[in-house]
C-alpha cells in the first residue's frame, strides 16, 4: 500500500473508485473519531460497524490500517480569503516539505474542484488539521 492507504486499482481492476473513497473515508473516520474520543470510543464504534458493513469492506480497512499504521493523509482547500505565505509555512512546518513542495500543495488547494493531500504522521494529523483551520482552509 502507498503512503496515503489508496487501493491500487491497476493491480485490482474490479475495485471501483467510489469503493476506494469508502475505504479512505472509512479510516479516516475512525481515526478523526478516536483521535477527538479516545481509544476506547474509537474501538466501540468500529464494533458496531462491523455489525453492518460486509465482509470485504471490513477487511480492506483492517489490512489498510495494519499495512501502514502511522501514516494518514489531509486533504484541503483554501481560497482567495487564506494567506498563501501562512499556508505555506504551516505545510513546511508539520511536514518538513521544502519550499516548491509545499508551494505546490497550496497551489492545488485553490484550484476549481480539487483538494489538496498532504500525507501525514498520524501523531502530527491533529496539530496540522488544527492549524489549516485556524488560517481558513477546509477540511475534508
Amino acid at each position: 500500500m502507498n503512503d496515503d492507504a489508496e487501493i491500487n486499482t491497476d493491480i485490482h481492476p474490479h475495485i471501483d473508485h467510489d469503493f476506494q473513497n469508502l475505504i479512505n473515508d472509512g479510516i479516516q473516520f475512525l481515526h478523526s473519531l478516536t483521535v477527538y474520543y479516545g481509544q476506547e470510543k474509537g474501538l466501540e464504534v468500529w464494533d458496531h460497524i462491523n455489525e453492518v458493513i460486509d465482509t470485504e469492506v471490513r477487511a480492506k480497512v483492517l489490512f489498510t490500517l495494519i499495512g501502514n499504521p502511522s501514516r494518514t493523509k489531509i486533504e484541503f482547500k483554501s481560497d482567495s480569503h487564506v494567506n498563501g505565505v501562512s499556508c505555506i509555512k504551516t505545510i513546511r512546518s508539520h511536514t518538513g516539505m521544502g519550499l516548491k513542495d509545499a508551494k505546490d500543495l497550496w497551489d492545488e488547494s485553490r484550484e476549481v474542484g480539487k483538494r489538496a493531500r498532504i500525507n501525514i504522521d498520524r501523531k502530527s494529523y491533529k496539530q496540522l488539521r488544527d492549524d489549516l483551520i485556524a488560517i481558513g482552509c477546509q477540511i475534508f
